[in-house]
């Protein structure tokens, strides 16, 4: 399982084969806030439960720290469309 940052939005995806051998992405969840993020591990934990605790709390810390990114991005946007309207 990873994650993949996508506009505003962090996909929660898994990696497999299909039966002509390449591989494709399924995607098990996504979110955009830390509430969003807790509801869709514990729906990860009850769908999964063979998940290890050692890569399910990598996956949190991975999950969290992309969360704090895309808190910081918007403000960046916005003081340049104030500069830009400004202009």
């Amino acid at each position: 399982m990873f994650l993949r940052k996508k506009g505003c939005r962090v996909y929660l995806l898994h990696s497999y084969r299909d039966g002509r051998g390449q591989v494709r992405q399924r995607r098990l969840g996504h979110f955009v806030d830390k509430a969003g993020l807790e509801r869709q591990l514990t729906d990860l934990l009850k769908r999964c439960p063979e998940i290890a605790n050692q890569e399910f709390s990598q996956l949190r810390e991975q999950a969290e720290n992309l969360l704090t990114d895309l808190e910081v991005k918007p403000a960046r946007g916005a003081e340049r469309i104030r500069r830009a309207t400004r202009t």
